[in-house]
């Protein structure tokens, strides 16, 4: 594997996981290719939030496997869509969440390993939102929501580390603080 192309069908919470990710693949000595034409390799992250979202993701894994190159899913399916993964032609060892490290590692992580890339837990664009993540995982198992599986128990970032990252976006002038994360209403609730 020596050029991978990104397939998004994402939000933006997960913006900040497919850029640690593409930190990930760059300092393995992996190239990130803008066209899918480009690549030896697609990598989909997908979106499972609702069914409408996961529909859309197997269309795009649909596409994926037509253009003949190696097919990796790391995010956005449930069970039931893994079983259609499965029948498109994607191997099931290719289909795991993006927090399962030793997955990541094995087909990823050549020399540097998954936990010893740096999460990215602010983004900011000129004029745009400054966005912060305040953890990943969810307390909830809402029945119609894919997530749960992949995104696995809330582990919410520590307070203080938050509300610094939060200053940060205010003292550089964005006009907007977003706050990110799989289950933000739920924030702390870990943690107390």
């Amino acid at each position: 594997m020596k050029n991978v192309f990104l397939k998004l069908n994402t939000c933006y919470r997960r913006q900040l996981d497919v850029a640690r990710f593409s930190k990930l693949l760059t300092t393995n000595g992996i190239n990130v290719v803008s066209s899918i034409d480009h690549a030896d390799t697609v990598v989909l992250w997908g979106c499972a939030f609702n069914t409408s979202q996961e529909k859309q993701s197997l269309s795009l894994a649909q596409e994926c496997v037509n253009s003949g190159k190696n097919v990796f899913v790391l995010e956005g399916v449930s069970e039931v869509a893994r079983h259609e993964l499965v029948e498109l032609g994607i191997p099931d060892r290719h289909i795991f969440s993006f927090l399962d490290e030793f997955s990541v590692n094995e087909n990823f992580g050549r020399y540097v390993a998954w936990a010893d890339i740096p999460g990215e837990n602010r983004y900011y664009q000129m004029g745009g939102p400054f966005s912060v993540q305040t953890g990943h995982g969810c307390l909830d198992r809402c029945t119609y929501c894919g997530d749960k599986p992949i995104v696995g128990e809330l582990i919410s970032r520590p307070l203080e580390t938050v509300l610094s990252e939060i200053s940060e976006g205010v003292a550089g002038g964005a006009p907007v603080i977003e706050l990110l994360g799989d289950d933000v209403g739920a924030y702390g609730l870990d943690i107390n």
